[in-house]
This record gives C-alpha cells, structure tokens and sequence, in this order.
C-alpha cells in the first residue's frame, strides 16, 4: 500500500499543490528500496515495453527458444522486434543458401568430379520462388517482413560456350559410327535437344514425309528407374523442323530400332537411361 500511494503521488502530485515535487520524489525514491529492494536504474528497467519472439528450436530437445526485446515506448518495442524477427529470419535463410551450394542434396553421377551441391543458378531459382510466396505470406499479414528480401545470393558464371572444330568434329562422328550411336549423336547435334528429350523420342512424335520433329516428353532417372516424366514448361512443348540430311538418318535408325516405340531404344526395346545410375524396371 506505502509502494502504491507513492506511486500516486508522483504521477499526480497527490493533489496537494504545496508539496515540493523534487522532495516528493526523492521520498518516493526513498519508498521504492524499502519495500522492494530495486534501486532506481531497476525500477525504470520494469516500466518498460516488452516484446517476446520465437529465435528457433533447440537441436537436441526439440524445445522453442524465444528471446525478448525491450523498449521505452511500445513503438519502440515493435520496431526492436521487427528488427530481431529479420535478422534471424534472414540468417536461416544464407546458411539455408551456403548449404544448398556445398552439401550433396541430389544424386549427380552425370557430374563426377563437380561440386556436390546445387548451382548457382537453381539456388537463385530457388530464393526466386521462396521470396514470392513469402511475399504473399506478408501481403496477407501472415509474417511482418519478408525475411528473403536483401538476401546475399550466389553469383552466375557465365562460362563461354566452346565448341568443336570442324576437324575434331569430323573425328568424333567418324567413332560414333563404329561405337554404333552415330545417329543418335547426330540427331542430337541437328536438333539441339536435351538429353532427356531425345531419349524420350517417340516414332509417333515425328513426320519424316514432312519433315517435322515434335518435342512431347522427357527420360527422367527418378529413385533409381528410368521413367518417362513430362517436359518441365509449356514452352517446352516445340515442334521443329527437320533438314533432309537428318530425315535420312532417321530412317536409317527406324531400321535399326525394329519395333521398338522409342526411336532410340536400350538393347531390350526400352528407353535408354541418361545417367549410368538408373535400371529399366519396366522391360528396357
């Protein structure tokens, strides 16, 4: 009761004018340590706004860890927990992004001897399409702030394309010829598919009496097995034209793949498997 009537008198003077404000105060000053034991530093530290955030989960209790932020004002508190939620927001998401760079997340055996982790590139792929749906998320008052906004992201290389004189060339489909992938190679080179794609050709995909190439699927390796996957975009979908020289050796394939569907088949009929890794579970 003695703390509270100090109280009151401080705030409001008690309403009895005649008193002295600066002897008001240091008697309520004088209040405060004999009923509490705070001195005044501590006593204004309890005034002040509090705001509770959550900073993670403890990796070995699984437990939430929250922090706080303190304010003189309200306005003060919010601002300080905007700022804290940002910045350990933001912090997950680089070490998210480093880690996606180094760390083996995909089976790559296409790519021995390169880095294990994702590429630049995807990684920017990546941040592009967490961004958006966190922007969303913020629009909608969801999240306060957009914690994938300022992020450091991964430079591209952009690697000069290099390509094969005509005399290495000439070398190269003189050993596809008798390693007996000339016309695969060739196809691939006339036409500038992907690997997937030309695997993925189909004999009702082309006209050769018109000369046109229709570009419907993919040969994907998914869990070990080869599989026939849709193309990744609409715009992936493409029809292209073929020249005559190309025409020929397609027909000269079409022997040689028998009955087969694929145009490029595996040895037992089936679609051939783009990375060593994969096995036909479906009779290739």
């Amino acid at each position: 009761m003695l703390l509270l009537a100090a109280i009151y008198f401080l705030e409001d003077g008690g309403g009895c004018q005649p008193f002295n404000q600066a002897l008001l105060k240091k008697w309520f000053w004088a209040v405060v340590r004999a009923e509490t034991g705070f001195v005044k530093e501590q006593y204004k530290l309890i005034l002040r706004w509090e705001r509770r955030y959550t900073a993670g989960h403890d990796p070995e209790t699984s437990k939430t860890i929250y922090k706080n932020v303190l304010g003189r004002t309200q306005e003060e508190a919010k601002e300080k927990l905007n700022a804290a939620i940002k910045e350990t927001q933001s912090l997950d998401l680089q070490k998210l992004y480093k880690k996606l760079l180094t760390k083996d997340w995909v089976d790559r055996l296409e790519a021995k001897g390169q880095p294990k982790g994702l590429s630049a590139k995807t990684v920017r792929n990546i941040h592009q399409i967490l961004s958006s749906a966190l922007k969303l998320a913020q629009k909608q008052r969801i999240i306060l702030t957009n914690p994938a906004e300022g992020r450091a992201l991964p430079k591209v290389e952009h690697r000069e394309m290099k390509t094969l004189p005509v005399e290495q060339l000439a070398s190269f489909l003189r050993e596809a010829k008798e390693s007996g992938v000339f016309e695969l190679y060739y196809v691939e080179l006339a036409t500038g598919l992907r690997r997937g794609e030309l695997l993925g050709l189909k004999w009702e995909d082309l006209d050769l009496d018109r000369g046109d190439l229709r570009v419907r699927r993919q040969i994907s390796c998914i869990n070990g097995e080869v599989v026939e996957a849709p193309l990744k975009t609409k715009n992936a979908h493409r029809t292209l034209p073929l020249a005559e020289d190309a025409v020929s050796v397609l027909l000269k394939q079409k022997k040689k793949a028998g009955s087969s569907p694929w145009v490029f088949p595996s040895p037992s009929g089936g679609p051939i498997s783009r990375t060593a890794s994969c096995t036909c579970s479906s009779g290739c």
